[in-house]
């Protein structure tokens, strides 16, 4: 679940029981972090009650340190698997403490975030409208705020409400969430991790559109656009592999296979294109992906293996896909292995 932070430095003047609740808080985070939820859960319970015996309006921060409370503490009770009114209690009971402090950017990314939290904990449930419901709250807090941190945070929400939505609905949600994250791919891994899944979900909805009832005349641009997507997805896979090779693995295969199958099926011409786009700036390909494509390469082969039965423009064109797949299974075959 995403962690809003505990709080902002203390000033020197802040009451004792507020820096001992800012203790128990980020030491509860951890504690969370690391898997102890029982042990996080007590620290707090602990800064709750320092923070509720403060005089909340007079500092602005012991209110915005209580909602950080409630909040962590939803958190801990969703790790837990309890009582579910109880944790959506402990999430409102944050957001209620947020709503009375000014709306500020780092205000409205926090009750977002409590929206999604709660949103998660109910999709653990299978309560996928009650889940989609508190999605839609937080997409509605962030709609009008400026700042990079509320565009990530309103992307990840439109992200999780697609998982609950299909069809057309599905795309437009994707199609924002890229939007909202494109500036921010080559400097935040977040914003990329948010990117690459977008178009992962992206696409899959473009394939099942495509697979449905797509009329045949729009069929050559959808899967243009849909094949441009993949291809600059990985574009930005291949960016992070280089800063971390661990980076994206799966969503990265993913989108790698799926990019595959559609110009095997679709447009084979295109296979070795598409293909050596992704491998160019690999120094070596894990075995997952060079399988991937070595399988399709041969598939596409195989499908082609009666060019005498064409003539003119069809079988220079096979023999070209032929000896294109060829080459390019021995290039593939012959790049290193990983370390």
């Amino acid at each position: 679940m995403s962690e809003p932070s505990a709080q902002s430095s203390p000033s020197p003047e802040e009451a004792p029981a507020q820096l001992e609740a800012n203790r128990l808080t980020l030491e509860g985070i951890e504690l969370l972090a690391r898997g102890s939820a029982s042990k996080a859960l007590e620290n707090f319970n602990r800064a709750i009650a320092l923070r509720e015996s403060l005089p909340l309006d007079e500092n602005p921060l012991y209110r915005w340190g209580l909602a950080a409370g409630y909040i962590q503490r939803g958190n801990a009770l969703a790790k837990l698997s309890g009582n579910p009114h109880e944790t959506i209690t402990s999430f409102r009971q944050g957001i209620d403490q947020l709503d009375r402090l000014s709306p500020s950017p780092a205000v409205l990314n926090r009750i977002a975030i409590a929206w999604n939290n709660q949103g998660l904990f109910l999709e653990e449930l299978s309560e996928q409208g009650k889940a989609a419901e508190c999605y839609r709250r937080a997409s509605d807090t962030l709609f009008s705020a400026e700042h990079p941190e509320c565009h990530l945070t309103r992307a990840t929400t439109l992200l999780h409400l697609s998982r609950l939505t299909k069809g057309a609905e599905a795309m437009e949600l994707c199609t924002e969430a890229l939007n909202l994250t494109g500036h921010q791919t080559k400097s935040s891994i977040l914003a990329a991790r948010i990117n690459l899944h977008a178009s992962h979900t992206l696409a899959k909805a473009r394939c099942l559109e495509l697979e449905a009832s797509l009329p045949h005349s729009q069929e050559r641009d959808w899967v243009q656009t849909t094949v441009d997507g993949i291809t600059s997805a990985l574009r930005l896979a291949n960016y992070w592999h280089q800063e971390d090779p661990e980076a994206f693995c799966e969503v990265t295969l993913d989108l790698f296979r799926l990019g595959l199958r559609i110009h095997r099926i679709c447009r084979p011409h295109g296979l070795a294109a598409f293909i050596q786009d992704f491998i160019k700036d690999r120094q070596y390909l894990e075995r997952m992906f060079r399988e991937a494509a070595l399988a399709a390469l041969e598939t596409t082969y195989a499908s082609h293996n009666q060019p005498s039965l064409l003539v003119g423009e069809k079988l220079e064109k096979t023999i070209r896909l032929r000896a294109q797949v060829r080459d390019l299974a021995s290039t593939i075959s012959a790049l290193p292995n990983r370390q």
